[in-house]
């Protein structure tokens, strides 16, 4: 099993709705699980192995409590292998690119 954490510089409500349309857009089957901290997606790569995202919204910290959007995103892999954990990432990152800054 492998695991990466992204902290994304995006608010937590874009980072659940980037991640639904990227599964959906793949025709990957998932299914969603949400909390009052956090959502998960469990998603199975046809005939691969399975994905587990979860986003949790970072709380703003400091003396002055700044308000930052930033997401926590947790990517965890099941019975992948490095090529398709890496195909999966390349998906993941033109997800979440920022054209025009």
């Amino acid at each position: 099993m492998t695991e990466t954490r992204w902290d994304l510089g995006f608010a937590y409500a874009e980072v659940v709705s980037r991640l639904d349309a990227l599964l959906s857009r793949k025709h990957i089957p998932y299914q969603q699980e949400y909390t009052d901290a956090e959502a998960r997606f469990h998603a199975s790569l046809p005939g691969q192995g399975r994905v587990e995202l979860r986003a949790r919204p970072v709380e703003p910290s400091g003396p002055l409590r700044v308000v930052n959007q930033r997401t926590v995103l947790d990517v965890r892999f099941q019975d992948l292998g490095p090529d398709q954990e890496k195909a999966f990432l390349h998906d993941l990152n033109i997800a979440f690119l920022r054209l025009g800054g």
